[in-house]
């Protein structure tokens, strides 16, 4: 297939997805595609000429090239649909040298914060914070309000670790200094400082939690994954950057 091939059989991915479910007559792909009968035979032509689709007795059936094909374009058209919906967070994060699973973000939750909600972000991590025993999480913005939640849950026994702007460390000493080291002596605090976190990250148990900010420190979008997929794959980023960080001591 050329360049145009492969533009046309992605166009054609609602009829290659219903093709997918068995054979089909051509009256049933009109109704169920809403498409004229000259446009679903023009299609159908063009499909057999590509081998993907050919004839059969109850109409037209994917070829087992036509099969193959259909997975692929259906994959496809389910992770473009989901950058769609994060495009608020592609926008304001820095992903190079970061894969994102696209496949798990086509199941994800994306939430943009209410107009006027500026610490929706951190109400929603709190929350889910509330229901985890653990949390491990990387930031690119010197917030008080983070500091403040990784020191909260951390004094109630979660079990934090939280890779932070080196600015930072300046409001841990000078805003939570006795917080913090109770926590961290405690054992259930552990900070490192970093200089160039792609994004914020947040993971739970079960649960993965994404956001960025742009350059007036707003936060446009709240991404959400679930499952242990998306958990392996947040831990596996985090340790990433926790391996080029530095441990800060609050001590």
């Amino acid at each position: 297939m050329n360049d145009d091939d492969i533009t046309e059989v992605v166009k054609r991915g609602p009829m290659l997805e219903r093709l997918a479910d068995g054979p089909v007559g051509s009256g049933d792909l009109e109704r169920d595609l809403s498409a004229s009968r000259s446009t679903i035979h023009r299609v159908l032509d063009r499909m057999g000429d590509l081998g993907v689709v050919s004839r059969c007795e109850q109409g037209y059936e994917l070829t087992q090239m036509g099969r193959l094909v259909a997975t692929r374009v259906a994959s496809v058209r389910r992770e473009l649909r989901a950058i769609g919906r994060a495009e608020p967070f592609f926008r304001d994060a820095t992903l190079d040298g970061v894969d994102l699973p696209l496949d798990l973000l086509a199941d994800a939750t994306v939430v943009e914060p209410p107009a006027g909600r500026a610490h929706f972000t951190v109400k929603r991590v709190s929350d889910l914070m509330a229901d985890a025993e653990s949390m491990r999480m990387f930031s690119t913005v010197v917030s008080p309000l983070y500091v403040d939640l990784c020191v909260r849950h951390a004094k109630r026994g979660a079990d934090i670790e939280a890779i932070f702007d080196r600015a930072v460390v300046d409001t841990l000493f000078s805003e939570y200094g006795s917080e913090s080291r109770e926590a961290a002596a405690e054992g259930g605090l552990c900070v490192r400082a970093h200089d160039c976190c792609p994004f914020e990250l947040f993971v739970f148990d079960r649960t993965v939690g994404m956001t960025a900010h742009d350059d007036a420190g707003v936060s446009h979008a709240f991404v959400e994954l679930d499952g242990e997929a998306a958990v392996a794959w947040a831990t596996d980023l985090f340790e990433r950057y926790a391996a080029d960080a530095e441990y800060v001591t609050l001590f």
